[in-house]
């Protein structure tokens, strides 16, 4: 009897799973838990929204992986424990990490507001203005602004209908020679007035819908061009009312190791409606001096134009919050991103990076262990020279027999050579460093052939020529350790860091308890963005 039951619970338990397995598993739907991070649950709903928040670039990472939803929910899991632990250390409120998100938004909404002002532009274009500038198409213009003075400058050739309004005005007053002043006062002379030639033309009519979107494209950046001049000319002439241009100075002198700065508190410049302080100046500063290597702080010069910019920023921002809302809000969820990611890479150098450390040992056995050796690529060593044009046509109609010794006494490449006392002699070149980008060319000589003559070959669209011929191949082969020690390091480098950091994101998720609802992960659409409608 006890073998009757034991059979039946066995049957009745093959029932259950076989009713299981029909049924999917667990009912799934958006609400269902698929993520805890501690105290905090997100449902098959909240990642689907956050999968079809990402741009298309990011989501194209994980499709093109061959499992698409658990990469992507690990990895999402990942990226919230590391928003934990930035806030947990103190990353997202350092005063420099704000600092510097406050900057780039402040950038952002300048960049936004010159977008917004050029497509009122494009918008307001009209059919008149259009056939305006058909009526111009293809005229080119010489021109010359400030003849006869020191700030000379010479113009042309240029399309006309592309110039501002007040110049075509002028144009279309003067004859060639002649010379006008335009109603903003610039003097120009008109040199003389050209057409495009007919095959040019002729290729730019035959769309007729690309001419017209690119005449209006024209039209619109000649407008903006003229609205923005004309906007910083109002900011930094009618609504600036202080500018110390002493404490500028000195500012720049500090960075010249000149002189004490001047106090945060001290404003440089006073606006209709503000004032910027040295420590604005120098927030702004160490944000830009890391995006553009032209930055100059000991330029008073380039602080001024800095200072400009962020006066022309404060008031792009003052517009935007009050009449685009909606911009500036999404701005500002992009801000934040922004501070996220400067205070992951600071987080990377101060918790990965810093603690790693790579030894010879380390190199050796990554170089003695690579599923495939790195190799050294072929090099050729040439004996290498050049000349001018006309001594290549003269050295081209001796006889052969007397070309070699003309050759001889050919200038070289002495950056190239293998001993400077003979520089038509190069060392081992690879392919990318046979002077003219004759690479191709060269390494495709026969290897066997150490008498010809390769060219002569045209030397950078310049009145020289230059010709190879052969010396010595050296085939392709295995590196030693030696030859690519810095390569060899930078990889063991990468490949520790890499390690590192799954030693960090393992103990973040033991710290924060990270769980995945497996049960349900075999049920979910291959598509995250259809788990929101489950």
């Amino acid at each position: 009897m006890k073998h009757s039951n034991a059979i039946a619970a066995a049957a009745l338990l093959t029932l259950q799973l076989l009713v299981l397995a029909a049924c999917g598993g667990p009912e799934l739907h958006s609400g269902t838990w698929l993520l805890v991070l501690g105290a905090d649950t997100l449902t098959v709903g909240d990642l689907g929204e956050a999968w079809t928040a990402m741009e298309p670039n990011q989501r194209e990472v994980f499709t093109e992986k061959e499992n698409t939803v658990g990469e992507f929910i690990v990895t999402y899991g990942r990226r919230l424990l590391l928003e934990k632990e930035l806030e947990a250390g103190g990353y997202l409120t350092d005063p420099e990490m704000v600092s510097m998100a406050d900057s780039w938004l402040r950038e952002t909404i300048g960049v936004e507001f010159r977008r917004i002002l050029y497509e009122a532009e494009e918008e307001a274009v009209t059919q008149e203005q259009v056939d305006e500038f058909m009526d111009r198409l293809g005229v080119m213009a010489y021109f010359t602004i400030d003849p006869g003075t020191e700030e000379e400058m010479n113009y042309g050739p240029v399309h006309m209908p592309s110039l501002p309004e007040d110049m075509l005005v002028l144009m279309d007053s003067l004859e060639n020679g002649m010379t006008g002043t335009s109603r903003t006062g610039l003097v120009i002379r008109l040199d003389s007035i050209g057409t495009a030639d007919s095959v040019s033309m002729a290729a730019l009519m035959a769309d007729t819908a690309a001419l017209r979107r690119n005449i209006i494209s024209n039209i619109a950046n000649r407008e903006y061009n003229r609205e923005y001049d004309e906007l910083m000319a109002s900011l930094n002439e009618d609504e600036v009312l202080l500018l110390d241009t002493a404490a500028l100075e000195a500012v720049a002198g500090f960075h010249t190791g000149e002189g004490q700065m001047p106090s945060e508190e001290t404003i440089l410049m006073e606006t209709g409606t503000g004032s910027i302080t040295v420590g604005d100046l120098q927030d702004e500063m160490s944000y830009y001096s890391g995006r553009y290597s032209s930055f100059d702080p000991a330029d008073t010069a380039w602080l001024l134009t800095l200072l400009e910019l962020i006066h022309y920023n404060g008031y792009a921002f003052s517009v935007i919050s009050g009449e685009h809302a909606e911009v500036l809000d999404s701005l500002e969820a992009e801000r934040d991103v922004y501070l996220l990611e400067i205070a992951a890479e600071e987080f990377y150098t101060d918790t990965i990076a810093s603690g790693v450390t790579v030894t010879e040992a380390d190199m050796r056995d990554f170089f003695e262990n690579m599923e495939e050796p790195l190799t050294v690529p072929e090099t050729r060593s040439l004996q290498a020279v050049r000349m001018p044009r006309d001594s290549a046509t003269v050295l081209m109609s001796l006889p052969e027999e007397q070309r070699d010794e003309r050759l001889a006494g050919m200038e070289g490449f002495p950056m190239l050579a293998a001993d400077p006392e003979n520089p038509q002699m190069t060392r081992p070149l690879e392919v990318t460093e046979i002077p003219g980008f004759y690479g191709d060319e060269v390494f495709l000589m026969d290897p066997l052939d150490t008498l010809s003559w390769l060219g002569p070959l045209e030397l950078y669209s310049s009145n020289e020529v230059c010709m190879f011929r052969l010396l010595e191949v050296f085939p392709e082969r295995e590196a030693t350790f030696e030859e690519i020690q810095d390569r060899i390091m930078t990889m063991t480098r990468s490949r520790l860091e890499e390690q590192a950091t799954v030693d960090v994101m393992r103990r973040l998720e033991d710290r924060y308890g990270m769980m995945i609802n497996e049960d349900i992960l075999s049920q979910l659409p291959e598509d995250p963005a259809l788990w929101i409608q489950l």
